[in-house]
């Protein structure tokens, strides 16, 4: 069995072990002109990428205030504040259904991700904003809070209903606890 160990910036470069011996190869910290023009190359790559990465976030910024603004515009005259996702799964249905949807069932727009298949407007302002602000870990079940002038609250339940179904129900009372306080603000 012969085993390498790199390692770029420090001491030691190699490690080899083998049935009866182990060995080191040890070489000394690299010398400054190497380090400097190490260093120089980053330089052209860093003025390279940065426009983009400047972009991205700009976008992502424009995106999350845009979706505000549509929200304020198109659902808040209406009284829809909240975006309720969650499906037909056994460990969360019946939890969801007779605890979260009636605190939110008036104002809330329902998507069931056991029929995302069959959502009709696969672009409509509850999708996209689900899309965009619940991610692509633990988004179900999902409760997408909009408030006016502030930020939007997301309340994700997967693994408070995790643990809720072994038995430990109070980290799924918690943030129902939460969700019923700012739903009352």
């Amino acid at each position: 069995m012969n085993w390498k160990v790199y390692v770029l910036w420090g001491t030691i470069s190699e490690i080899r072990l083998g049935r009866s011996n182990i060995r080191a190869v040890i070489r000394e910290k690299q010398s400054g002109p190497e380090t400097f023009f190490k260093m120089l190359l980053l330089v052209p790559v860093i003025l390279i990428f940065s426009p983009i990465i400047l972009v991205v976030c700009l976008f992502y910024v424009a995106s999350r205030v845009g979706l505000h603004l549509l929200f304020l515009l198109l659902w808040l005259p209406h009284g829809k504040d909240t975006i309720l996702i969650y499906s037909q799964s056994p460990v969360w249905h019946d939890y969801m259904a007779t605890k979260i949807l009636p605190l939110v069932k008036d104002r809330a727009v329902v998507l069931d991700w056991s029929e995302r298949k069959r959502w009709k407007k696969k672009f409509s302002f509850p999708v996209l904003a689900f899309r965009l602000l619940g991610g692509n870990r633990n988004f179900n079940p999902l409760v997408i809070h909009f408030r006016a002038f502030k930020p939007t609250r997301i309340f994700r339940f997967w693994w408070s209903c995790k643990a809720w179904k072994h038995g430990h129900v109070e980290a799924v009372e918690q943030l129902r606890g939460e969700l019923t306080r700012v739903l009352g603000e």
